[in-house]
C-alpha cells in the first residue's frame, strides 16, 4: 500500500479573463539552475513516546516539534482481549492532519499498528492521539516519529505485518528504492521481557509493562536500503517463547534528481513538484521554462507518479510564440512506462538557446489504455495551457491552446543524454501466469473476479440451477474455485466442473484430501485439460480439518511431482491458510505458516506455482463504517507481507491471491450485516478495489450459492427465484469498469 498526496483542487483561468489581462500579465518565466546530482536518503527529524501504564480508550503523545516538512509515523502497540483480532485502533488524530492506517498486525493477542500523515510545513508542539475501536480500554505505548527528506508524492512504500505464537519476531519487505528506511512496532502479550534486536537494527523505544506482563517496542533498520529490490528485514532474536505482533512500513526518501550526463541544452525542471496531476487521454498540457544553456536536446524526461497506469506517454518541446506554445520542435514517446520514476524518451535533436523561453508538453494519446499521473503544482503555480483538442493521437505540429490551469512547473525536462544510471522500479508480482488468466484494462488480472462452489449445504444450489449459471456467465465472472473430496463420486466431481463450464468460467479445484495421493492422481487424470489449476488442501491452520502446516508440506513434497507428471500443463499451489499471518504451532522458527510453507518447499525444490490464503477482516469490527475503513489497509498489508516472504524464501514472486474472501467468516457481524444490501455492495466494491490496487493474480469471493453461513455468505438468494444479491452486482460493476466482458445492467434500487 502506498500513501501519497492526492490531487489538489485545480485553479482555472478562463480564456475570457486571459484576453482581458493579456497586455498586463505575461506567463512567468521560470529559470531553473543547472543540475547537480543528488543522493536520496531520509532521516529522523524528531521522535516522542508515551508509555501508557493505566488502561484507557486512547493514547496521547507528548508534544512534538519538527524542523521541516515531514512524514509523521504513529507506531502503536496495545494490550487487548485474549482473542485474535481482539483489539484495533479506530482513528489517529493530531496536528490538523489526515491520518491513514498503513499496517496492522493483530492475529496474536493485542495489536501493533502503524499510521501515517504528511505535514507540508514544520510543526510546533503538536500532540497525536490514537483511539481504540469499540471504546475498549487497555494499556499500551504510542511513539510518534517524524522523518524528513521523504518523497512528498509517495512518502510510504511497501508495508507489511506478521504475527506468531512463538519464535523470533520478524518481518521482511522489498525495498521500493534506494535510500528508504523500515520502521516497525511490536507487542508481546505474554511477558514483560526486553527485546534483543538483530544486526543493523536500532531499538527506538521499549515499554515493559510489568503490571499486565506486556512488552511494546519500536525498532528500525539502522542503514537505508542500497537499491530497489533489496530485501529489508526487522528482526528480534529474543525472546522466542512468547506470542507477538509486528507491523512495519517502508519510508521512501525524496526522489532523487535525474540530471543528464551534461547540462548542455537543458530546459525544464528536475525537481519533484508537490502535487499529482492527470489529464484524460487525448488532452495535452504544456509548461513554460527558460533554457539554462544552449545546445542540442536529444532526450525529454518526465516523472510519473505512483498511480500512473498509462500505456503510452508522449512528450514534446515547443518554441515560444508570444508567451504561448508555438511550433513543435521535437517529440518522443514511451511505451508501458513504469510509475514512481523518471521516464526518458529519446527525441530527434533540436537546438535550444540559453535565456529563451520554451514549452514542454505532456500527452497520453487518445485510444491508449490506463491513466497518466505526473507531478506539477496543480492549482498554485504558473499558467499551463491545455490543448484545444481533447482527442489528440499525437502532439500537434502547431499548438492551439484551450483552457488554462495554474499548474506549472511540472517535473519534466529536456537534456542531451540519458542519465548514467536509473534505479529500477520495484519488482511487481508476476501477472498472467495462471492458465487462462488475462490482463484487462489498467493491468487488472481477469482472475480477481472469481467465486467459490464450496460444500453443498442445501439444495438447490449453484450446481443444480441453470439460472444461476446463466447469471454468472452473463455477469462475466472468470474463475470458480470448486471443492472435491475423496468421499465424492466421480459423477459429483464432474458435475462441479460442468457447472464451471456452463458458467463461462475457468476451473480452480481444491483437493480436499491431500493425504490421499491415489485419489488425487485419479482426479487429475480424469479431469485432464478441463481443470488446470489445483489448490493442495484447505486451511491447514484450522484444527477441525485434521491436519497442520508441517503435515501438509510433507505431503506436498511427495505428491506434487506425481501430479505434475500426470498433467504437465496444470499448476499447483497453496497453502490456503485461514489468515495470511497464521501460525499453527508446527511452523518452527518461521514467522507464519505461509513463511514455513515457502521455506520448506524452496528447500525441497518442489516450489508452489502460486500462493493462496484467505481474507476475512470484519468479524470483530465494531461497526460497518470501521469495517469499510479498515478493509483496504488489511488487504494490502496482508498481501505485501506474503509477497515479502516470497521474495525472502523464493527470491522472486509467484502469482498470489485470495482463494476465499468475505467480510466475516461466521461471527456475529455476518448475521447482522450480511442481509444489508447497501453495505454488502459497498464492502464488495471496497474489497475489490483494494485487491486490484495490490496487483493480486486472483481472488475468489466466498461463495456463490451453497447455503454457506446459512445463506448470508452466498452471492445469490437461497430461495426462489434464486436471484443475484447486491454483492454480485458490485462485482459485476467493478468488472465492467476494468474492461471485463459483462454487459449486465446494475439494478436500482439494489435487491
Amino acid at each position: 500500500m502506498t500513501t501519497r498526496i492526492r490531487e489538489a483542487r485545480r485553479s482555472l483561468v478562463g480564456w475570457g479573463l486571459v484576453l482581458l489581462v493579456l497586455a498586463a500579465v505575461v506567463v512567468p518565466k521560470l529559470t531553473v539552475p543547472a543540475l547537480a546530482s543528488t543522493t536520496a536518503s531520509t532521516t529522523l527529524d524528531a521522535m516522542v513516546t508515551r508509555n501508557q501504564g493505566s488502561a484507557s480508550n486512547s493514547l496521547r503523545s507528548p508534544a512534538l516539534t519538527t524542523s521541516a516538512p515531514d512524514l509523521l509515523v504513529a507506531l502503536i502497540g496495545t494490550d487487548g482481549r485474549a482473542t485474535p483480532h481482539g483489539v484495533s485502533i479506530s482513528s489517529v488524530t493530531g496536528a490538523g492532519l489526515t491520518w491513514t492506517m498503513a499496517s496492522r498486525a493483530n492475529t496474536s493477542y493485542g495489536d501493533a499498528e502503524v499510521w501515517t500523515a504528511f505535514a507540508s510545513t514544520p510543526l510546533d508542539a503538536v500532540r497525536v492521539t490514537a483511539t481504540r475501536a469499540n471504546k475498549q480500554s487497555f494499556t499500551g505505548m504510542l511513539t510518534v516519529a517524524a522523518f524528513k527528506d521523504v518523497n512528498p508524492l509517495e512518502p510510504v512504500g511497501h508495508v507489511t505485518g506478521a504475527s506468531g505464537g512463538s519464535g523470533p519476531q520478524s518481518v521482511s519487505l522489498t525495498a521500493s528504492a534506494a535510500g528508504s528506511l523500515v520502521i516497525a512496532v511490536g507487542n508481546d502479550w505474554d511477558s514483560a521481557t526486553p527485546r534483543t534486536v538483530g544486526a543493523n537494527q536500532t531499538q527506538d523505544a521499549q515499554f515493559l509493562d510489568t503490571k499486565t506482563k506486556d512488552t511494546y517496542w519500536v525498532q528500525q533498520q539502522t542503514s537505508p536500503s542500497t537499491a530497489a529490490g533489496a530485501s529489508m528485514s526487522v528482526v528480534t532474536s529474543a525472546p522466542t517463547t512468547d506470542q507477538w505482533n509486528l507491523a512495519a512500513i517502508e519510508i521512501l526518501a525524496s526522489a532523487p534528481t535525474q540530471p543528464p550526463t551534461t547540462a548542455t541544452g537543458f530546459v525544464g525542471s528536475d525537481a519533484i513538484a508537490p502535487q499529482v496531476d492527470s489529464n484524460s487521454p487525448g488532452s495535452a498540457q504544456a509548461y513554460s521554462y527558460i533554457a539554462s544553456s544552449s545546445g542540442a536536446v536529444s532526450t525529454i524526461s518526465l516523472y510519473l507518479a505512483a498511480g500512473s497506469t498509462a500505456s503510452t506517454v508522449q512528450v514534446g518541446l515547443y518554441a515560444d510564440s508570444s508567451d504561448s506554445p508555438g511550433t513543435l520542435l521535437t517529440s518522443g514517446s514511451s511505451t508501458s512506462p513504469p510509475p514512481s520514476t523518471w521516464v526518458t524518451a529519446t527525441v530527434p535533436a533540436a537546438t535550444v538557446n540559453a535565456g529563451e523561453m520554451y514549452w514542454l508538453a505532456i500527452l497520453q494519446p487518445t485510444g491508449t489504455t490506463g491513466a497518466i499521473e505526473y507531478a506539477d503544482t496543480n492549482g498554485t503555480g504558473a499558467p499551463a495551457p491545455m490543448s484545444n483538442s481533447s482527442s489528440l493521437g499525437g502532439l500537434p505540429s502547431t499548438w492551439t491552446s484551450g483552457l488554462v490551469w495554474n499548474a506549472g512547473p511540472a517535473s519534466i525536462y529536456a537534456g542531451t543524454a540519458t542519465p548514467a544510471s536509473t534505479p529500477p522500479p520495484p519488482p511487481a508480482p508476476a501477472p498472467g501466469q495462471l492458465p487462462g488468466q488475462q490482463t484487462w484494462a489498467n493491468g487488472v488480472s481477469s482472475y480477481v473476479f472469481g467465486t467459490n462452489d464450496t460444500i453443498e449445504y442445501s439444495s438447490p444450489n449453484v450446481d443444480t440451477l441453470p439460472s444461476v449459471q446463466s447469471d454468472l456467465r452473463q455477469g462475466g465472472l472468470t474463475l470458480m474455485r470448486t471443492w472435491a473430496f475423496a468421499s465424492d463420486s466421480d459423477t459429483s466431481i464432474l458435475q462441479r466442473v460442468q457447472t464451471i463450464q456452463n458458467s463461462g468460467m475457468q476451473c480452480m479445484m481444491m483437493l480436499g484430501d491431500p493425504e490421499n495421493l491415489t485419489w488425487m492422481e485419479h482426479v487429475v487424470s480424469m479431469l485432464g485439460p478441463s481443470c488446470n489449476i489445483y489448490e493442495f488442501g484447505n486451511e491447514p491452520d484450522n484444527s477441525p480439518n485434521g491436519t497442520n502446516i508441517a503435515q501438509m508440506v510433507t505431503r506436498w513434497n511427495t505428491s506434487i511431482p506425481a501430479l505434475r507428471a500426470i498433467n504437465p500443463q496444470a499448476v499447483f499451489g497453496g497453502p490456503a491458510v485461514m489468515y495470511a499471518t497464521s501460525a499453527d504451532g508446527t511452523n518452527g522458527s518461521y514467522p507464519s505458516d505461509v513463511a514455513y510453507f515457502l521455506a520448506m518447499t524452496a528447500a525441497s525444490g518442489v516450489r508452489a506455482d502460486f500462493i493462496s490464503y484467505h481474507e476475512y477482516d470484519c468479524g470483530y469490527e465494531p461497526s460497518q463504517a470501521q469495517c469499510l475503513a479498515d478493509t483496504p489497509g488489511d488487504i494490502a498489508s496482508n498481501y505485501n507481507t506474503v509477497i515479502g516472504w516470497e521474495q525472502q524464501y523464493y527470491g522472486t514472486t509467484v502469482p498470489t491471491g485470495l482463494s476465499e474472501y468475505n467480510f466475516d467468516p461466521g461471527f456475529s457481524n455476518l448475521y447482522n450485516w450480511g442481509g444489508d444490501s447497501a453495505f454488502m455492495y459497498q464492502w464488495t466494491e471496497t474489497a475489490l478495489q483494494a485487491i486490484i490496487s495490490s496487483h493480486m493474480a486472483f481472488a475468489n469471493q466466498f461463495t456463490t450459492l451453497n447455503y454457506s453461513g446459512y445463506g448470508e455468505l452466498d452471492m445469490f438468494q437461497d430461495s426462489s427465484p434464486y436471484a443475484p444479491k447486491a454483492q454480485f452486482y458490485a462485482m459485476v460493476d467493478v468488472l465492467e469498469k476494468n474492461g471485463g466482458p459483462s454487459t449486465m445492467a446494475i439494478p436500482n434500487p439494489l435487491p
